[in-house]
């Protein structure tokens, strides 16, 4: 960063602080915004396509891993915008793919299959599909089709296996595993949790719009195994708002977990935790509740 600002690059400057401010609000520290919402400045004069995507995304993603998933919609549609101008280049491909993130947390599942229908048959890097089938599985799963959401499942898994970055990995285990659970293949959930599990997704979060820890927790809880996820959770120095929702989850305060997803801005993990909530209510004769 020293070196590019004495040389006046723009373009190396906004790369530079990309990286920094990734790095800081990886670790949970907010810190990284400022670096961030510079680099996208830098990157904007720079006239750079690829800056200009690469920062408005990880500005994005920042927002995520801090749990504002509303301030990420915000700042991802200013980067749609951004990069528009510059037409159909594999950045602006990448950044617009990002929508059925969007479109799948806040509901619009509709709109988020066709995003995913396009997705998948515009030839795009391998790492974008997984994401594609396990978001299309995901709605299966959550419309009723099991059987199409774990083929979605499978699929999302192969091809991330072939990636192996965790960003890619982790989401498609926990999401696998998920749904062998809901499909009664307890031991194969297991197994595959226990794959997970090892990747240490409670220490190292990734980047996702679900975060891999909310389906290990369904998963664990059903299992019999939710110490596992409090044991490691406890060792965490910064916990943030992902993990908060999955103890809620772990712990049995589902109504909680609820809420804390709303703040989040999930509003599918919002619906299946008071679904959940209101199922354990039910069966405990209080109706009304």
């Amino acid at each position: 960063l020293a070196m590019a600002e004495s040389l006046g690059l723009d373009e190396l400057r906004a790369s530079a602080l990309n990286n920094i401010g990734t790095i800081l609000a990886r670790t949970g520290n907010p810190e990284g915004l400022s670096d961030l919402r510079q680099s996208v400045r830098l990157a904007v004069h720079s006239n750079s396509p690829w800056q200009i995507a690469r920062s408005y995304n990880n500005l994005g993603v920042a927002f995520m891993w801090l749990g504002d998933l509303r301030r990420c919609s915000e700042v991802w549609r200013e980067g749609w915008q951004a990069v528009a101008r510059f037409g159909d280049l594999s950045v602006t491909r990448y950044l617009r793919s990002e929508r059925i993130f969007e479109r799948y947390w806040t509901g619009h599942w509709d709109e988020a299959l066709v995003a995913i229908e396009e997705l998948i048959a515009s030839g795009v890097p391998a790492a974008q599909v997984s994401w594609a089938h396990e978001h299309r599985g995901r709605i299966h799963l959550a419309r009723g089709d099991s059987a199409r959401a774990l083929e979605d499942a499978e699929r999302s898994l192969a091809l991330a296996r072939g990636k192996k970055d965790p960003q890619d990995l982790q989401p498609a285990l926990s999401f696998c595993s998920f749904a062998r659970l809901a499909a009664a293949q307890r031991h194969e959930a297991s197994t595959l949790a226990d794959e997970l599990l090892a990747l240490d997704p409670v220490g190292l979060h990734v980047p996702h719009s679900e975060s891999p820890v909310f389906d290990l927790a369904w998963v664990l809880v059903a299992l019999g195994r939710e110490d596992e996820l409090l044991e490691r959770a406890a060792a965490v120095e910064r916990p943030n708002r992902w993990l908060e929702g999955a103890l809620a989850i772990a712990t049995g305060h589902l109504e909680r977990a609820g809420d804390i997803y709303l703040e989040i801005g999930n509003l599918t993990n919002e619906a299946l935790c008071r679904l959940r909530a209101a199922e354990k209510l039910a069966a405990e004769g209080r109706a009304a509740e």
